[in-house]
């Protein structure tokens, strides 16, 4: 009978391991940080867009560009009929000159007041002269001297109308405001437009604006002048943050984020894909999908193996999950590095059960 016994005690360890359900585990290995990336969607604007019309109406007689044409800065697009600016600008330039003229004769009838003035003050100060003809003679000059004044702004008042008539000369004919490219053309030539009806629209080329709303939670991952990487369709390229927007979108309460992409072969209206990828401080644990195990109440475990030698026992770990990737999990709870954690087949496992770790 004791021979039996110690038979029975050699035998049982071995039958207990070859019946411990095999398990598959990994070794916990504690990270500081993890890495989230984000992907947000916006549109792409022209940097600078320009419609273009005249401030008075007129009939348009000239226009050098087409949709689709390439200007440069200063170049004339489009012109009115200049023959009645043209008149004004002469009738402006005559009366200039008419004013300067007066102002020079009076200036000469001034000289001459005074210079009576000074001879006949002479005069009567040798005793030769009446003091009566000296006062009418300062009157004279006083006199002389308030035209004068008026003449001078009267030729003040017709250069500042030779200005303005300049000015609406110049404004009958449009140029470009910038480098770009002609987005629109409205009218042709013959049309009698109206002040303020677009005729063409102007598109910058320098590059490409992208408007991307995002979270307030994002913000901190952003820094203006940084560069950041976009994906437009189907091509990355990058962009450099310019500013973002204090207030925000009452519709959606994302933030806008205003980014400079100087990939010129872009085109104005489409949706680009902002790639953000940010590195997070955060001490846990990297685990696959196929390890969490639902606990109560909605929140997830882990099984840990715990003991050594050829038949261990399993424990359940409440975790938190910090972040998801695509088929792994960051977690954190009461684990510590080192632990086996069970990756797989964790729905027939039960917490107290002997498992072999293969």
């Amino acid at each position: 009978l004791l021979f039996g016994l110690v038979l029975g005690l050699m035998w049982l360890p071995g039958k207990a391991g070859a019946d411990a359900l095999p398990v598959n585990a990994t070794t916990l290995l504690e990270q500081q940080h993890y890495t989230v990336n984000r992907h947000y969607a916006g549109m792409l604007n022209p940097l600078r867009t320009s419609q273009l019309g005249f401030e008075s109406s007129g009939v348009v007689t000239l226009i050098n560009v087409r949709e689709g044409d390439r200007v440069a800065a200063g170049d004339a697009l489009i012109a009115l009929d200049m023959a009645a600016g043209w008149a004004d600008l002469m009738v402006a330039q005559a009366n200039v000159a008419n004013a300067r003229a007066s102002l020079l004769a009076q200036q000469a009838q001034l000289e001459l007041a005074q210079s009576n003035l000074r001879r006949d003050a002479d005069i009567v100060a040798r005793g030769l002269g009446a003091a009566q003809r000296t006062e009418e003679l300062a009157i004279q000059g006083r006199v002389a001297q308030a035209r004068l004044s008026m003449l001078e702004t009267a030729l003040q008042s017709a250069t500042a109308q030779l200005e303005l008539a300049q000015v609406r000369f110049r404004k009958l004919q449009i140029n470009a405001p910038f480098a770009g490219i002609i987005q629109s053309r409205g009218v042709d030539e013959g049309t009698i437009v109206s002040p303020g009806q677009t005729v063409l629209t102007i598109v910058e080329d320098a590059g490409v604006e992208a408007r991307i709303g995002l979270p307030e939670s994002a913000m901190n991952y952003l820094q203006v002048g940084q560069s950041y990487q976009f994906r437009v369709a189907e091509r990355q390229v990058s962009g450099v943050l310019k500013a973002v927007l204090p207030v925000a979108d009452q519709v959606t309460g994302t933030i806008t984020a205003l980014f400079e992409l100087q990939d010129k072969s872009l085109f104005a209206g489409v949706v680009a894909e902002l790639l953000l990828t940010a590195d997070v401080q955060a001490a846990g644990y990297w685990l696959p999908l196929s390890a969490l195990a639902e606990s109560q109440r909605g929140l997830w475990a882990v099984l840990v193996v715990k003991g050594e030698g050829e038949v261990s026992v399993v424990e359940s770990r409440l975790v938190e999950v910090i972040h998801r990737g695509d088929d792994a999990v960051y977690v954190r709870g009461t684990l510590r590095e080192g632990e086996l954690v069970i990756v797989d087949g964790t729905a027939r496992i039960v917490p107290g059960q002997g498992v072999r770790v293969t």
